[in-house]
């Protein structure tokens, strides 16, 4: 049989069992966070308990990406140190202004139309919907502001009629 280093888990339910078999195998555990909202579904509150507490007594070393994910944790988890690990989205990328014209041009059909885009998985955490409803109040004060939305996920065929509601 293959014997491991280290587990490294992801999410609650990968935290929840990863740190219980890593206890038991006497492999150190790193559970990582990565979101800021609660957990859903049935026995949520349980769920989210259980993985405080496995994060609590069963982890060698606690990681959430970025500091508002720290933050959101922190209170439920007292004495536990966590180690920050910023998302690995560059910042300060620079276009020309005939690259961002271009841009422009090809995803609006106009090189000076307002462009924001969103890139991410498609899910309620996300809070597409969120951004729908402010980007029509967007649009309707900017009218001819363009969004664009990409990115994998299940929530596409909720937020297509959404879109076609919100008159966008």
């Amino acid at each position: 049989p293959a014997r491991f280093d280290v587990v490294h888990t992801h999410l609650t339910s990968a935290n929840i069992l990863g740190g219980v078999a890593g206890r038991l195998s006497r492999v150190p555990v790193i559970g990582s966070l990565h979101c800021t909202e609660k957990v859903e579904g049935r026995f949520a509150c349980a769920r989210q308990g259980l993985e405080y507490l496995v994060l609590r007594r069963l982890m060698n070393r606690v990681v959430a990406v970025g500091e508002i994910v720290a933050d959101n944790h922190r209170r439920h988890l007292p004495g536990v140190r966590l180690d920050v690990i910023p998302n690995g989205v560059a910042r300060g990328v620079s276009l020309s202004e005939d690259g961002r014209r271009a841009i422009r041009t090809e995803v609006t059909g106009a090189p000076d139309r307002t462009l924001i885009v969103c890139l991410g998985r498609l899910s309620h955490q996300k809070g597409h919907d969120v951004l729908l409803r402010a980007f029509a109040a967007v649009n309707a004060e900017h009218p001819g502001s363009f969004l664009a939305i990409a990115g994998p996920g299940s929530l596409a065929s909720e937020l297509e009629p959404m879109i076609v509601n919100l008159g966008l």
